[in-house]
């Protein structure tokens, strides 16, 4: 509960925070899953759900795609700070610019019946049109 407590706490003053830098006219980049994916840890691919939240105060947003690694993952995968620069081929892309209100909407449609939790669910489709762009330019990337 404490923790959970924290969570919230620490959420609101990213909201705020968000809000007033966006009625500022600045742009903001957020990272949906809050780290690199991490090959072998499923939880560093799944957004989390509080990314709703910056999408509901928002007017437009775009996807950003960042192939590439020019960290390289060390013995121990779970210290981050232990990771190897290296030299790569980074390709980065956007999508256009979608409406928020419009995007979360698609997101319902997406999601269907199966959507119990409707944030979580917008949240995945972000993922989902993420995870499309990284396939799209890792061929270029690699190619």
């Amino acid at each position: 509960k404490k923790e959970q407590r924290r969570s919230r706490m620490i959420n609101l003053a990213s909201i705020r925070t968000l809000d007033r830098i966006r009625k500022e006219g600045n742009a903001v980049l957020v990272f949906p899953a809050g780290t690199r994916y991490r090959p072998g840890i499923s939880e560093s691919k799944k957004g989390v759900r509080e990314i709703n939240s910056y999408i509901r105060i928002s007017d437009v947003m775009m996807l950003v795609s960042i192939n590439g690694n020019c960290l390289r993952f060390s013995d121990t995968p779970n210290d981050m700070l232990s990771d190897v620069l290296h030299n790569d081929r980074i390709i980065m892309a956007a999508s256009p610019v979608y409406d928020t209100k419009a995007f979360r909407e698609e997101s319902l449609e997406w999601a269907g019946d199966k959507a119990e939790d409707k944030k979580q669910a917008v949240v995945d489709y972000v993922m989902h049109n993420l995870e499309i762009m990284h396939e799209e330019n890792e061929v270029g990337r690699l190619g």
